[in-house]
């Protein structure tokens, strides 16, 4: 057993857990990772885990509910998935079965769509290159281009250029593995370069917006596109200024479904993040590079964004903020 999904129905109709209960364990029951107890009428949440997974149901003899009814999946490590989004795992390694681990994952979407992954949960033993445990992400089928092999803790999004992405994670055998060691992998079929989705400016001066591909006058659902814009010059900064701007708002403007992030480094320096209706102020950076992304997710997509940039020399920008 790999990855078990397990959903309940109903549980027993006291709230008093002292009596009739459930709980679930990761791994035996002698294992120290369980949850619950859980009683009641209200079921508890659908849970995944990797690796075995064991349910306990205690009843006393004074009083019967209708009890519980749960549902439950097993997914294997490895295969090809053809979803337009979904999540996958690297099997549990118990502490008392150590094994050696391949999995190889490929992600076929439609020839119109490339693949966006990334990791909500990484973390591998590190070695030098990256040699025993590791992800390697193949930009198309197994013997497609190398996007990168990563280990440790340096988890990393990426976008492939075809419609086929290709994951293979390794995993060494150890006498004690860490049981926390291992990986969890997100995925969607979205847009690429091609369409106006991404990409990479090494002008002085351009404009971005969101994607339309159906000229319907809102932009597409499940969109992860970035850009690079690149000033090549040290002595140059760069100044963006929004020209429309119409997204899916959230509660206190925390912008978790659609937004536009701007940031002066791929991993940190953040400028801002934006959605909604009101239009962002013009934005001056401070070095030469900025990372522009827009996502958005499946639903009440809007009117988009339309954003234009130029360079400006550094010895002029006094020019600008007296």
């Amino acid at each position: 057993m790999h990855i078990s999904t397990v959903i309940f129905i109903f549980i027993s109709a006291k709230d008093d857990c002292s009596y009739d209960y459930l709980e679930i364990y990761h791994g035996n029951t002698s294992d120290l990772k369980r949850q619950g107890p859980y009683c009641g009428t209200e079921p508890p949440a659908p849970r995944t885990m990797a690796g075995p997974v064991t349910i306990r149901f205690v009843s006393d003899d004074s009083f019967t509910a209708h009890g519980f009814r749960a549902l439950f999946s097993i997914t294997d490590c490895g295969g090809t998935l053809t979803q337009s989004k979904g999540i996958f795992f690297s099997p549990a390694i118990h502490p008392d079965h150590p094994s050696e681990i391949s999995c190889t994952w490929q992600i076929v979407g439609p020839t119109n769509k490339v693949i966006a992954l990334s990791f909500p949960r990484f973390s591998l033993n590190v070695r030098y290159r990256c040699w025993q445990d590791y992800v390697e992400i193949l930009d198309g089928a197994e013997d497609g281009p190398s996007l990168g092999r990563i280990c440790g803790s340096q988890s990393i999004t990426v976008k492939s250029t075809r419609n086929i992405l290709t994951v293979k994670l390794r995993m060494g055998f150890q006498t004690k593995p860490p049981i926390d060691k291992g990986i969890t992998a997100v995925y969607r079929m979205t847009y690429g370069v091609d369409h106006g989705c991404g990409g990479t400016f090494n002008v002085s001066s351009g404009e971005i917006q969101s994607l339309d591909i159906d000229s319907d006058g809102y932009y597409e659902p499940n969109l992860d596109c970035g850009w690079l814009i690149n000033t090549n010059d040290a002595d140059e900064v760069l100044a963006v200024a929004f020209e429309t701007f119409d997204l899916e708002p959230s509660p206190n403007n925390t912008c978790n479904y659609d937004y536009v992030e701007l940031k002066e480094d791929f991993n940190s320096g953040l400028v801002g993040r934006y959605c909604g209706s009101t239009l962002p102020t013009a934005i001056t950076t401070t070095g030469n590079k900025l990372y522009i992304n827009f996502h958005s997710d499946g639903k009440n997509n809007r009117a988009g964004f339309k954003l234009r940039f130029y360079t400006i020399p550094c010895k002029y920008l006094h020019k600008f903020f007296r």
